[in-house]
């Protein structure tokens, strides 16, 4: 998992969810920072546009920390550098 990558997740929930960023860690839950299932469909539409993926529904539901958020966002990028 890249620093890079974590560090750019981390910055957008904070942009976001209006969260400081030192509040939010890898192993920090969606529901610890008080994001709800709106704030986590934003945050999808987010992330999706950020990295120019599409986040599979079934993968967006299965996101509820933001270790989870990092991961699926590295395995899409992969794959898509995979398919380039």
């Amino acid at each position: 998992m890249s620093d890079d990558l974590t560090q750019e997740v981390i910055k957008l929930i904070a942009e976001t969810q209006h969260i400081p960023v030192e509040k939010i860690s890898l192993d920090s839950s969606f529901e610890e920072l008080d994001i709800d299932s709106l704030g986590g469909m934003g945050l999808v539409f987010e992330l999706e546009s950020k990295f120019n993926v599409s986040i599979p529904n079934e993968e967006a539901l299965q996101m509820r920390t933001v270790r989870q958020a990092v991961e699926s966002m590295q395995k899409l990028l992969n794959n898509n550098a995979a398919e380039a």
